[in-house]
């Protein structure tokens, strides 16, 4: 703290002017001893630690007088904007509303960063001229940010309105979106046992690309819907959609594996076999089968898969 800095600095110059009451030669009993040496000797040196102050201080009013700075003129420009976009619109009212909580907290950081140099001038130190630069910068930016906020704020009700309408309007789009990726689930490639494994695979891992896209948009808006303070939608298909994705992905998937696997315990000596090996094998895939005739029971790929690994189980 300030008073840290003032407390060493009235303590260490007090050490000083002690020294110098210390005669420089004097006889102590039988021994003549020089102070000189003995005052160079001491740890810490007073002088030293006054010095090592001086450097320091304008050291860290500058870091803190940058620090400040930059997080206040990274706000003003954000603030003071007229978006174009709801993305820039909410970052805008996120980025003031933040500004607007820490604004007291930030007039804090410049008074110390003032107090600090009030330190130097009070000991007759030099104050640098880059500090004397950050300062003004500094004054000027707290000034305009208290300045944006208050006309972001006088402007907050007619942007939150024309932008409330932007964000209703996507989330029909957003449904339609969803409607589209279902149907691209129900595609006669995933339903049919005869499709090569690749081709469907492919195809699904394609629809997840899309999907994963579609689930972050959803999320973006949803998070906009709560800043804008309006009604969150529930999206509740988007997880019915995710669902079917996932467990046709893994049913094809492991229809994929399964097929691999086979060939290889074809070709395969009894007494060679990994018979824990395939135990665990042999319940990872039932347990897909389970799940898929509970989730797809209409799906023709399920019985095939499931006959072909029933040989198989013991």
């Amino acid at each position: 703290t300030i008073q840290n800095f003032l407390d060493s600095i009235i303590h260490y110059r007090k050490m000083v002017t002690s020294f110098k009451d210390i005669p420089k030669y004097a006889d102590v009993g039988s021994l003549f001893v020089d102070s000189a040496e003995m005052k160079g000797q001491l740890t810490p040196s007073p002088n030293l630690c006054i010095d090592a102050l001086k450097a320091w201080i304008p050291q860290l009013a500058i870091k803190r007088a940058q620090e400040l700075l930059d997080e206040v003129g990274y706000m003003n420009p954000i603030i003071s904007s007229e978006p174009a976009t709801v993305e820039a619109y909410v970052n805008k009212k996120k980025t003031k509303d933040t500004a607007n909580e820490n604004l007291e907290l930030y007039k804090d950081k410049q008074d110390y960063v003032r107090a600090l140099v009030n330190l130097l001038d009070e000991n007759t130190w030099e104050v640098p001229d880059s500090l004397k630069a950050l300062i003004r910068m500094l004054k000027e930016s707290i000034i305009s940010l208290e300045s944006n906020i208050q006309t972001a704020d006088g402007r907050e009700e007619d942007e939150t309105k024309r932008f409330s309408l932007q964000v209703a309007e996507e989330c029909p789009k957003l449904l339609k979106k969803i409607a589209e990726c279902r149907e691209q689930l129900d595609a006669a490639i995933v339903g049919d046992p005869d499709t090569p494994e690749e081709k469907v695979i492919k195809y699904l891992s394609q629809i997840e690309i899309d999907f994963l896209k579609l689930r972050a948009r959803v999320e973006k808006v949803q998070d906009y819907q709560g800043i804008l303070r309006l009604p969150v939608d529930d999206f509740d298909v988007l997880n019915e959609v995710q669902s079917d994705l996932t467990l046709k992905t893994r049913l094809w998937t492991d229809k994929a594996e399964w097929s691999k696997l086979r060939d290889r315990l074809m070709d395969t000596q009894i007494s060679d076999l990994d018979v824990s090996m395939l135990e665990k094998e042999l319940a990872r895939y039932n347990k897909t089968l389970f799940l898929a005739s509970k989730g797809l029971p209409t799906s023709k790929v399920v019985p095939r898969l499931k006959s072909s690994v029933e040989e198989l189980n013991p």
